[in-house]
């Protein structure tokens, strides 16, 4: 699996909200969907759960990597349930925390990269 993405994060979670909006409001999340990717844990929670939460039911620390579909999304939705936002997330967190030297080719890093090819299934599980 994605061992060399595990050496940077204690967790990786994939985190999928469905919501609803309207023009110039905030979204009002209808559910949630989050799969961490080590563990393979997968969390369902509907919007009548999500108004009783004060918190995310995952990590969001610095050792925890976010990784959304449409991050401007999701994190709407961490705004709306008044949640706090994650600290590490996107392609850009990732890059500096496994590669030292971005912008050199794949296979020419100095950091053991991962599997992409695996993580790419994993993320599509």
């Amino acid at each position: 699996m994605c061992t060399g993405l595990f050496r940077y994060y204690r967790g990786v979670w994939c985190v999928d909200f469905e919501f609803r909006t309207s023009p110039g409001s905030r979204p009002t999340p209808v559910c949630l969907v989050a799969r961490e990717v080590r563990s393979n844990r997968l969390l369902r929670v509907w919007a009548d759960e999500l108004a009783n939460l004060t918190e995310p039911p995952y990590p969001t620390g610095p050792d925890v990597l976010f990784v959304a579909y449409y991050a401007p999304a999701e994190l709407g939705c961490h705004l709306a349930l008044n949640w706090p936002l994650p600290e590490d997330m996107g392609d850009d967190a990732l890059e500096k925390r496994l590669f030292s030297r971005t912008g050199v080719k794949t296979g020419q890093r100095h950091r053991i990269e991962p599997d992409w090819a695996e993580l790419a299934r994993e993320l599509k599980r």
